[in-house]
């Protein structure tokens, strides 16, 4: 690898680029040395950094695994490069998922900092020289196994939040360590701080963890050319290694694995698979030519499970896993199906992406225009989904506006995601119903009889909303935010599909127009989730086995109605093999 040759004009793809990445100081500091390393090679090109924020650093509170595991840092920057927004992104390599988008690729991968984790204490004491029922800090099902492993006296304590609110956290008594990665603490200058370095014959990382990786999209054959001098060739083939280890075992699985590979003379693979209480491990190394990296994963996997991960990785699966080895079909719109894909691969399962519904903005946008320059003349402004949300700040977007003209009015969300939608846009929501329907909104909405509501939603959206706040004697005025359809047919094969989600009335409909007669036959042995009853009923009219429906109404009730179904499959799959069987019954 070269740092040092400067490329002519014409050979610069972009005369500037932007730059995605997080907020975080880390983050910002990552971005800067790749940036700066661009630079060196391409010193005319102007690159601005555009701060995104995703899913992870909205959320500092739930563990990962609740918000969609792996993704949750990289899903949206993702989105924004697909989109055109931005033309390249910087993550931390190990926050990534192991199966990417076709659309997109990394481009280099960057001389790899220190992998290892460390233990940070206030009693500036080893992890083995902690004092007797130790408070360990973090919430990565990998760092508390093995943690166990070492120490099994020790409480895991959840912890958090970006490098800097995690050292402020190991200082308090509420800890008696924490344990972070290396490399993040190193380029924020604060190395000092750690207290002991983990060795990788008893503590092994995450898969990836200490490298950076350049993402771009995969059309982009000029700036592929230019990163490609920045691409650092052991490090790409450890982590190569790492990542095929990691998608081999279940690479959406929250269950405690580890990898680091090392090129010497030749590369060095190791990894481990543990059970959550770390009281049991498995471990094995593989050495091979650094060519044959992503085999190399693959083979160390299979004999890991060989030797006993399979039993930890199947118990597991019971337990943290139940959605594993299921193929889920999701019919959500295109652009919406990444969240609950995130969240079932995070369980275990994999979710094969099939949209029923796509969303378009409106052919005329008078009455929407009308409505928005009007807010403040009614009682309540009500939004029904986050696409609504969506919808009405692009259009605000194209008047010159934005969220600060809801300032004054009261705005009502049908449900959480809808919530969060239009806080991000700065919309502060001040209702929302104790169940997530339309209907329950109609009840429940604090407005008097002749107020006037809004409502800003979809096209085909149902009645019932409308409905019921006209029978309180509610003026309402409802307004389409945005188009639905369907998208043109494509062909599908359920011959391997073992779940089929639905998220709405709309993609129930749409899916079940968009299959043959053929394919229509498959569906009854086919397990069906809907979001809630309003779905599941509109699957039962099409003749459809409805297996469940979410009691709450978000994607969480949905992906946990699944998980629940499951559990309850497998239990009465084990008390049948269980339970002795009886002597035939005599008579007397």
């Amino acid at each position: 690898m070269s740092n040092t040759v400067t490329l002519s004009s014409s050979l610069i793809p972009h005369p500037s680029l932007v730059v995605g990445t997080r907020g975080s100081a880390l983050a910002q500091w990552q971005t800067e040395h790749v940036i700066a390393a661009i630079k060196n090679i391409a010193p005319e090109l102007v690159i601005e950094t555009r701060i995104i924020k995703t899913t992870g650093d909205k959320d500092q509170t739930r563990p990962l695994a609740e918000l969609g595991g792996l993704g949750v840092f990289t899903r949206e920057i993702e989105h924004a490069l697909r989109d055109n927004e931005i033309d390249l992104a910087v993550h931390s390599l190990k926050d990534l998922p192991t199966t990417a988008s076709d659309a997109l690729f990394i481009a280099a991968l960057l001389p790899r900092q220190d992998a290892r984790d460390v233990i940070v204490s206030r009693h500036r004491l080893g992890l083995k020289q902690l004092p007797g029922g130790a408070r360990i800090g973090t919430s990565s099902a990998r760092r508390a196994a093995q943690i166990l492993a070492m120490r099994p006296d020790a409480k895991i304590i959840p912890l958090r939040g970006n490098v800097d609110t995690r050292l402020r956290k190991a200082a308090t008594e509420e800890y008696d360590a924490i344990v972070l990665a290396a490399a993040g603490l190193a380029r924020l200058g604060r190395a000092e701080e750690i207290t002991e370095y983990l060795a990788l014959d008893e503590f092994l990382p995450d898969p990836g963890q200490g490298a950076l990786a350049v993402q771009i999209r995969a059309n982009d054959a000029e700036l592929a050319a230019l990163l490609a001098q920045l691409d650092d060739a052991p490090t790409r083939a450890a982590v190569t290694a790492e990542r095929a280890f990691l998608q081999t075992l279940g690479g959406g699985c929250r269950m405690p694995m580890g990898a680091y590979a090392e090129l010497g003379e030749s590369l060095r693979v190791r990894g481990m698979v543990a059970a959550l209480d770390g009281t049991e491990i498995v471990r094995g190394e593989i050495r091979g030519a650094r060519q044959d990296a992503a085999q190399l994963g693959q083979t160390l996997a299979k004999n890991l499970l060989e030797n006993g991960a399979a039993k930890i990785l199947d118990v597991g699966a019971f337990y943290e896993t139940p959605l594993r080895h299921k193929r889920i079909l999701i019919t959500r719109a295109r652009e919406q199906a990444d969240e609950l894909a995130e969240k079932i691969r995070a369980r275990g399962g994999e979710p094969i992406e099939f949209p029923t519904i796509e969303f378009a903005p409106l052919e005329h946008f008078s009455a929407l225009d009308d409505a928005l320059a009007r807010v403040n003349e009614f009682d309540w402004i009500v939004f029904t989904s986050a696409n609504g949300a969506r919808a009405v700040d692009e259009r605000l977007r194209a008047l010159n506006s934005n969220g600060a003209r809801f300032e004054k009015a009261r705005v009502a969300a049908i449900g959480p995601g809808t919530a969060r939608a239009l806080e991000a846009l700065g919309i502060r929501v001040a209702f929302v119903p104790t169940k997530f329907r339309g209907e329950q909104i109609a009840r429940e909405l604090p407005i008097e009889a002749k107020q006037r509501a809004l409502l800003l939603r979809a096209d085909i959206a149902s009645p019932a909303l409308a409905d019921g706040l006209r029978a309180r004697g509610v003026v309402v005025h409802d307004v389409d935010a945005y188009r639905t359809g369907m998208p043109a047919a494509q062909k599908i094969n359920l011959d391997n599909v073992d779940a089929i989600t639905f998220t709405s009335s709309s993609t129930a409909r749409n899916f079940f127009a968009m299959l043959d007669d053929d394919v229509r036959a498959q569906l009854s042995r086919i397990e069906i989730f809907c979001i809630g009853p309003v779905t599941a009923d509109t699957a039962r009219e099409l003749g459809l086995r409805v297996s469940a429906s979410a009691d709450e109404h978000t994607l969480d009730g949905l992906v946990k109605t699944m998980i629940e179904f499951y559990k309850d499959v497998k239990r009465l799959e084990i008390a049948a093999t269980t339970t002795p069987s009886l002597p035939p019954q005599t008579r007397d």
